[in-house]
């Protein structure tokens, strides 16, 4: 009777531990915020896996509207299109280079990525924080300009030089994974050109915002929506992007409906979007292959994050 007694105890004893144990918040970061290291054109927090690669396409139609022109135009696959590819490479879990290439203005950039907080699961880091700045240089031929164009200062004529090819993005993502199916995100974002027209500003601040809804085990709807907050042109529209997603545990795959051709933030931000109020929209698609090693290959295996 008394050896009965102590096993029931033990029993009851470890009932109890495994039922706290249960209740007790996860520990370890917070996986799958997003798919990929970009949202739509916006970067996110993610970053790739030690040594993994990333190579990317980004593709956008003609801009076409929402009445007869549309099949008359093939939905804009008619139109002049704009296109960027891009590879990456993870040094570490923090640290993320990628390099791209851009058909409008034959434009090549460099970007870096580190990641300064990660979202933990049991909210003692209740957000993930990511830097990222870029670099751009257009290599395409400059404009021709006339023999009486000065410098903003209305004195100094004007003439072209390499750094006017140039162009900077620097940026503050904050992600956080608020369920299984939703994730949201938003970025301080400074731009900078060092050739600009006289009327305009060098730098321009922007706030985009976007969000993840999971629709399936493979599927997901993306939106971004970017405030500009100076260098408005007339009749400016902040631009803005929706994409129906979908992913294996090596691909992604999105059919982009966007209000602007350029995939590069500091261009997207800075050139006007079409007038999606008067129904004028691109279409476009992302494709995302990432690469690990075999063994990591192995255990990503039937994976979408």
């Amino acid at each position: 009777m008394h050896m009965k007694t102590k096993h029931i105890g033990a029993f009851l004893f470890s009932l109890l531990v495994g039922v706290v144990a249960a209740q007790a918040p996860e520990e370890g970061p917070v996986a799958g915020v997003f798919s990929t290291t970009q949202l739509i054109n916006a970067q996110t927090t993610n970053l790739l896996e030690t040594k993994g690669f990333e190579f990317k396409i980004q593709h956008r139609f003609g801009a076409f509207n929402l009445d007869e022109s549309a099949y008359k135009q093939f939905l804009g696959l008619d139109l002049p299109a704009n296109i960027r590819f891009g590879f990456g490479y993870a040094f570490s879990d923090r640290l993320n280079v990628e390099i791209g290439r851009t058909k409008v203005n034959k434009t090549y950039d460099l970007g870096l990525k580190y990641l300064v907080l990660q979202q933990t699961k049991n909210n003692a880091a209740p957000v993930s924080i990511a830097l990222y700045g870029n670099m751009a240089l257009g290599s395409d031929e400059f404009p021709a300009i006339g023999e009486h164009h000065y410098y903003a200062d209305g004195t100094t004529p004007f003439q072209y030089e390499f750094a006017h090819r140039l162009s900077y993005n620097t940026q503050v993502i904050v992600s956080r994974k608020i369920s299984h199916k939703l994730s949201v995100q938003a970025a301080a974002v400074f731009i900078y050109h060092n050739l600009v027209a006289a009327e305009s500003d060098n730098h321009t601040m922007a706030l985009p915002i976007g969000g993840r809804f999971r629709t399936g085990l493979q599927s997901s709807v993306l939106v971004e929506y970017a405030a500009v907050f100076n260098n408005h042109a007339p009749n400016h529209l902040n631009p803005m992007s929706l994409a129906y997603e979908v992913g294996t545990a090596g691909h992604v795959f999105q059919m982009v409906l966007s209000s602007s051709s350029s995939m590069l933030e500091q261009n997207e931000y800075t050139t006007p979007s079409v007038d999606y109020l008067e129904g004028e929209i691109l279409l476009g698609f992302n494709i995302k292959r990432m690469f690990w090693s075999k063994k990591k290959q192995m255990e990503n295996e039937n994976h979408y994050p």
